[in-house]
């Protein structure tokens, strides 16, 4: 009851497992560097990292790292992080009839092992609390993250272009 619209609840072990890539820059790289030191297994409420690509395209899998491995950034690498609160994501229910099966969320870590959602943007998803099977997929571009920001998102979607009605309303 306390998320809002376009919030979905993710489980720790989904946010650890799904990642987000991002180019390290000047601005960036302190914060980059952090996600890679906690690594694959940073505590709840930190963000870590999965793997680093150099520059020159190398693949560094920080699960198989020691503890004595220290991986140092630079400018160009790319850090594919873990989810984090905030992150842009697609949930999907299948079958995938119309376009309200498939809209924007931001995420929200939140313990157990369960989405979750606000009760008002079941509706589109024909979601009945039987044990419906839904899927995440997390924009891996820049441009992916912008189109799902200003087109898909749940807040976007309130009306169906197709009979111009509400899709989403109050529940109660």
């Amino acid at each position: 009851p306390n998320s809002s619209l376009n919030e979905l609840g993710v489980p720790p072990k989904g946010a650890q497992t799904l990642t987000s890539p991002e180019t390290v820059n000047g601005l960036n790289i302190s914060q980059r560097q952090e996600y890679v030191n906690y690594g694959p297994n940073a505590p709840f409420g930190k963000t870590g990292a999965k793997y680093v690509y150099t520059k020159d395209g190398k693949q560094k899998d920080l699960r198989f790292l020691t503890k004595d491995s220290h991986v140092e950034l630079e400018i160009g690498d790319k850090v594919e992080r873990q989810l984090k609160d905030g992150d842009i994501i697609v949930f999907n229910r299948q079958p995938s009839l119309h376009k309200f099966s498939m809209m924007g969320h931001k995420v929200r870590i939140m313990p157990f092992s369960t989405f979750r959602m606000n009760l008002s943007a079941t509706k589109p998803y024909n979601a009945d609390f039987d044990g419906d099977e839904m899927n995440i997929h997390v924009p891996q571009s820049e441009q992916t993250k912008a189109e799902v920001q200003e087109l898909m998102m749940i807040e976007k979607n309130i009306v169906s272009g197709q009979s111009n009605k509400p899709v989403i309303g109050v529940i109660q």
